[in-house]
């Protein structure tokens, strides 16, 4: 076995003499973990190697349970990164080679307009031209938080991202109050509740056709029947995709379906280092299809045990 596979099950070993320090690398809680990667590593050993590199993922596939799909996606990440190092070539390349490096977004969280400001102010200087806003708590407060940010950063790109928290009605009012203010996002990211299937409908509809903004899918895309339902019935035009939900093979189907159906990609990811982060920016240089990059979350860790990687807006892989 690659001892980059091993490396990787280790540190799922070591979460009962070291809990605290390995939930800041993979941010999980440990409760469960050990016991799912220990079943799996007993699988590991009944089988060859060999087995495991050609099938990629088929044959130990039900060793996890569904739910744990932060370590499902974890060990899908170390297989690949162990198959990539055993023939000697980048992830990125692995993945298609398009690019070596990506641009990302960054985020400004829910806070009041004066530090909003600040926060837009500092990634300008930073480089930074997209910024994602978190909105959907208190629809004035989020009208003025947008206007401080326009003053003091004018030319930057807008991304809201609601996180569920609108109505159907409150997503729209937020539209028709910044096309008020010249103001056009270029992406609406779950403006209302994950189940909530037919405002997601209709506020991708008024979107696109009466203010030219793309409106995309996030907790309601848990995977690929997800997915599948959106085609169907066109209630989004962009799909987030974030290998800690999905894993990597559950990305790599929802790319083939979404490209093949015509909506846009982009990827982000839950609160990550550079490890998780650095894979997903290699999948999405590497294929070249995503239209959104949302990979910022190792920028704005208090503490980040992982180094290298980001530079500014620029991650170099």
């Amino acid at each position: 076995m690659s001892m980059y596979v091993v490396a990787y099950l280790v540190r799922a070993y070591l979460f009962r003499q070291n809990c605290c320090g390995l939930k800041k690398l993979f941010g999980l809680v440990p409760d469960g973990v050990v016991e799912v990667a220990t079943e799996w590593w007993a699988y590991v050993d009944r089988v060859e190697w060999p087995e495991i590199v050609v099938t990629m993922y088929a044959g130990f596939a039900g060793a996890l349970p569904s739910d744990f799909y932060k370590v499902r996606a974890g060990i899908e990440m170390a297989l690949i990164d162990a198959v990539a190092h055993s023939i000697g070539v980048p992830l990125w390349r692995l993945f298609g080679g398009f690019s070596n490096a990506i641009t990302t977004d960054i985020t400004i969280p829910i806070v009041s307009p004066t530090e909003a400001a600040e926060l837009a102010s500092k990634y300008r200087v930073q480089g930074f031209k997209t910024l994602k806003l978190k909105v959907g708590k208190n629809l004035n407060a989020d009208i003025q938080v947008l206007q401080a940010i326009r003053t003091v950063h004018p030319d930057c790109l807008f991304i809201l991202d609601a996180n569920e928290g609108y109505s159907s009605e409150e997503a729209i009012h937020v539209l028709e109050k910044l096309h008020e203010m010249e103001v056009t996002p270029i992406l609406f990211e779950q403006p209302v509740h994950r189940n909530d299937w037919k405002g997601l409908g209709y506020v991708s509809d008024v979107a696109r056709n009466k203010y030219g903004v793309s409106v995309a899918a996030d907790e309601s895309c848990r995977g690929l029947a997800d997915v599948k339902k959106i085609v169907k019935e066109n209630l989004a035009h962009v799909i987030n995709i974030k290998l800690a939900k999905v894993g990597v093979l559950g990305a790599l189907e929802i790319i083939d379906l979404a490209k093949a159906s015509g909506l846009d990609l982009m990827i982000g990811g839950m609160v990550e280092t550079r490890l998780a982060m650095g894979f997903a920016g290699n999948l999405a240089a590497g294929i070249g299809c995503f239209k959104f990059i949302d990979l910022d979350t190792p920028i704005l860790l208090a503490e980040d045990p992982v180094l290298e990687g980001y530079e500014g807006t620029f991650c170099s892989l």
